[in-house]
């Protein structure tokens, strides 16, 4: 597995990845890991990796949208990545691509306030 040193989430707090159980809103966990995964270069061995996994987040896209249980819009990286390559979502991942992490995301064992995070995300 010599991709997962190439990851964007190597060294970083899986709480992002992995809501905690009694988090009141998991998805704000998930909009902070959004943004570690959105130009990882190995997320399609991530997602592979991920395939039968139930609980949290793999390649970049929740258990909700691995699963296909939530409609997801055209012209979204998670879309391009469940497979549509319309032209849309092919721009998108190109964008993706482009995108350059706002924050640092909180390392492994460093507790971090998602609420804090989401904010400084939105208001980079």
């Amino acid at each position: 597995m010599d991709w997962l040193e190439q990851s964007a989430c190597r060294g970083k707090n899986v709480d992002m990845w992995y809501a905690p159980l009694d988090a009141p809103n998991p998805n704000d966990y998930y909009a902070v890991g959004k943004t570690a995964c959105k130009n990882c270069p190995v997320w399609k061995e991530c997602m592979k990796l991920g395939a039968e996994e139930t609980w949290g987040m793999w390649g970049g896209l929740t258990p909700q949208e691995r699963r296909g249980t939530v409609k997801l819009q055209h012209g979204t990286l998670e879309s391009y990545r469940k497979g549509c390559r319309c032209t849309p979502c092919i721009d998108e991942s190109i964008s993706a691509m482009d995108y350059i992490m706002p924050i640092v995301l909180p390392s492994r064992g460093e507790t971090f306030d998602v609420k804090s995070l989401l904010y400084a995300l939105i208001n980079p």
